[in-house]
């Protein structure tokens, strides 16, 4: 199955955060529940909000626009490891492109994540756990080339739990509810006294 898709916000008094993406899907599935996924996001443009920018000169304004670009890619496998249970393995690459003047922040993610979901339990319900790691790296240094900017690498763990369940079901419609939650723990990489 292929997925294409466009969205967008716009607002009608305040422009500067309007912003439009796009994104593609392409799922492969094979014989005995085998599947492949692949992934891509592209965000052109997001506004982030006003940062302070240190290299302005004072007595000048010394918060800046900050906004940035953003390209996602992911891969992942997925296939039955017993008869109620599924096994998932995935990698995503995130490229985060900042404006010229916060380009210390632009950054590289990686990700990679393996999930296990046991499904048709008691009440038609799945239950998912997952878990990862995430490595970012961010450029740290901006044109003037001296290390006194911010750096936002990071690197740790990612884990989560989802319930999904079908409550009720009829010829044409279907109610369910589902449950998740998510953790992430950041260690941060700067080594510079300022962060």
């Amino acid at each position: 199955s292929v997925r294409l898709k466009w969205s967008g916000e716009f607002h009608q008094k305040n422009a500067t955060v309007d912003f439009h993406s796009f994104s593609a899907l392409w799922r492969e599935s094979f014989s005995r529940d085998r599947r492949l996924t692949l992934y891509g996001y592209w965000l052109p443009s997001y506004y982030l909000r006003q940062l302070y920018d240190e290299d302005v000169p004072s007595p000048g304004p010394n918060y800046r626009r900050a906004e940035f670009g953003l390209a996602i890619g992911s891969v992942a496998w997925r296939q039955r490891i017993a008869r109620k249970t599924r096994a998932e393995i995935g990698y995503q690459y995130e490229h985060r492109d900042y404006n010229p003047d916060f380009v210390e922040r632009t950054s590289s993610t990686h990700q990679g994540e393996f999930r296990v979901e046991r499904y048709r339990m008691a009440s038609r319900g799945t239950l998912d756990v997952f878990g990862g790691y995430r490595v970012s790296n961010a450029k740290g240094v901006d044109a003037d080339g001296i290390a006194d900017d911010p750096d936002v690498s990071y690197h740790g763990p990612v884990a989560g739990l989802g319930w999904r369940m079908e409550l009720a079901r009829g010829k044409s419609w279907r109610l369910g509810a589902d449950f998740g939650y998510e953790l992430e723990a950041r260690a941060y990489d700067s080594n510079l006294p300022s962060d």
